[in-house]
């Protein structure tokens, strides 16, 4: 009876790897959260 969790992300130093012009500026943090968005519409 619990949630179905499908896919979790942490922007960790969201102001250090975040620009509104850029999005996600690290790139292994973008991979994460390329990956956990195909999880979460798989």
């Amino acid at each position: 009876m619990g949630a179905d969790l499908k896919a979790t992300f942490s922007l960790p130093s969201f102001y250090d790897h975040f620009s509104e012009e850029d999005g996600i500026t690290n790139d292994e943090l973008k991979l994460e959260f390329g990956k956990a968005i195909a999880d979460f519409v798989s």
